[in-house]
């Protein structure tokens, strides 16, 4: 059997690392070698190849779940948007006006779709702050 490439190491390390799962590499090393070794250098290639598609399938699923948290957040921006009424002349939800908002108030001062997880529960406070002052 051919062992693990250094390319392969070095993939399997940043995957663990980009998913979390770093403090728990000798037990999945293990779980993929039969318990043969807990030490991803000690590999085969295609037991690597199989643990960096698995961490890859975790990235992924950790993508999404972030992606569905921003969006809610999102989401619930645009429901105070209503509140303030920043609509448009059919009535519809105006991303403009809250682009521009966060652009020139919002600690961040970029459109709202560029915020990230971290960012956007600031922005939520801000705007909540909005909301209140308006008394709504």
């Amino acid at each position: 059997m051919e062992k693990i490439s250094k390319a392969q190491n070095k993939r399997l390390h940043q995957l663990l690392s980009e998913v979390g799962y770093a403090r728990y590499k000798a037990q999945i090393v293990g779980s993929y070698t039969s318990g043969r070794t807990e030490h991803s250098s000690d590999m085969y290639n295609n037991e690597a190849a199989s643990m960096i598609a698995y961490l890859e399938a975790e990235r992924e699923k950790c993508r999404a779940q972030k992606a569905e948290k921003c969006n809610t957040m999102r989401r619930k921006l645009i429901a105070m948007c209503y509140q303030l009424g920043w609509v448009n002349e059919q009535g519809k939800f105006d991303m403009i006006h809250l682009n521009n908002w966060c652009k020139q108030y919002g600690g961040f001062k970029k459109n709202l779709n560029e915020h990230d997880e971290k960012e956007l529960p600031k922005l939520i406070t801000q705007l909540q702050q909005v909301v209140k002052d308006q008394k709504i």
